[in-house]
């Protein structure tokens, strides 16, 4: 598999368990805790993995376009700090609190945004010029995402959004999707 076909993947998971939220199927904590996991552990992925290996891909056809795809992927990055907050912000707000769905929204429209620049303006740049090593990320990605997610979310006594690529304490009962739904 390509590494951007595994970010893809990603990104559905997520756009479908905004879809799930946003109905109110009553396992909203849950699957809002399965959120933040999947979130961070799929960030952890991009900037550990994806976004150095995108800046060191070179684009022979345009040797002026580095400074441009830098200064994207350090909008990214803003991004990704700014998700971690909302996600925090989220976590720590009960779903019968009033502002629960202006968090969610709020999140989703950051995250979404995200996905789509991703998608429509580094990704097949980047996998062109990845060539042979896009399998070889991809494998790397997948398994950092998965013992990622595995340990969890969780929120440290400083506030901020854990997993196990740093130090945390895991969060319980981590499951997929259609395992919360069910």
């Amino acid at each position: 598999m390509k590494a951007t076909r595994t970010l893809t993947n990603q990104h559905d998971e997520v756009r479908e368990m905004f879809r799930h939220l946003k109905k109110g199927n009553g396992h909203t904590g849950e699957l809002v805790q399965l959120m933040a996991s999947t979130l961070v552990a799929h960030m952890l992925v991009e900037q550990e993995l994806f976004y150095p290996a995108s800046l060191s891909a070179v684009d022979d056809d345009h040797p002026e376009k580095p400074a441009r795809r830098e200064e994207r992927v350090l909008e990214f990055y803003e991004d990704h700090a700014t998700a971690r907050y909302m996600i925090e912000r989220l976590v720590r707000t009960a779903p019968a609190d009033r502002t629960f769905t202006a968090k969610l929204m709020t999140l989703q429209k950051l995250v979404l945004d995200h996905f789509e620049e991703e998608e429509e303006k580094l990704f097949s740049k980047v996998e062109k010029q990845l060539g042979e090593q896009s399998a070889v990320l991809a494998a790397q990605m997948d398994t950092l995402f998965e013992r990622t997610r595995r340990s969890g979310y969780a929120v440290g006594r400083d506030g901020a959004a854990k997993t196990a690529s740093s130090p945390l304490r895991p969060a319980k009962g981590v499951r997929r999707v259609a395992a919360v739904l069910e």
